[in-house]
């Protein structure tokens, strides 16, 4: 994996890249940040350490100001949110908002 990714990003980075390649560019940042993911879903972290650098790495590839991780809780009928980008806990009723939409 490690020599893949090394690949995608001298292929976005460097100067000497193929032409088709560089138009790509918006394609191999996703294949990398992909693959970063996968790589941390196998790491030795927290599960909320995986779930806030996942989070990272989205926010950044689709250049978001903020980004947020909602879970169910089934028994509230809400999800919630303590990974995000506000450092808040963050509640939304599974009826309301896109977020709970999504969920239903």
């Amino acid at each position: 994996f490690s020599v893949h990714r090394r690949a995608i990003r001298q292929t976005i980075r460097g100067p000497g890249s193929v032409e088709g390649f560089r138009t790509n560019t918006p394609l191999l940042r996703t294949i990398d940040a992909l693959m970063q993911c996968s790589l941390l879903m196998n790491a030795d972290l927290s599960i909320e350490r995986v779930l806030r650098r996942i989070m990272d790495e989205a926010k950044t590839l689709v250049g978001a100001e903020a980004a947020s991780v909602f879970l169910l809780d089934a028994n509230q009928r809400e999800l919630y949110s303590t990974i995000n980008s506000t450092g808040d806990v963050i509640r939304v009723p599974v009826s309301k908002g896109i977020a709970g939409h999504v969920a239903s």
